[in-house]
């Protein structure tokens, strides 16, 4: 088993381990703020000691960047498909 998901694993019987549930929605109840917890608060070494949610913001971020540049160089290269400003650049258009 990998390291991380060894610790992952230790940290999830850990939990369960300390749980004294008295019904279904208290186990509920505490699951889901396991959860929560490990998403948005416990920063992962795998994940440039960011949380799960920071990570995925910061990728969503760069692929949005990233998808902003590639459509203003589309945007920018049918400019100069137009006859007027290709003549500018010493082009003849037919």
């Amino acid at each position: 088993m990998p390291k991380q998901r060894r610790r992952t694993f230790t940290s999830e019987t850990e939990f369960v381990n300390q749980m004294n549930s008295q019904n279904l929605r208290h186990l509920e109840l505490e699951l889901y703020d396991y959860v929560n917890w490990f998403n948005k608060h416990r920063i992962h070494e795998t994940l440039d000691y960011m949380t799960p949610v920071q990570y995925r913001q910061e990728a969503l971020k760069k692929l949005s960047d990233l998808l902003l540049t590639i459509h203003l160089w589309s945007t920018a290269g049918s400019i100069f498909n137009c006859p007027v400003l290709a003549s500018t650049r010493g082009c003849s258009c037919d």
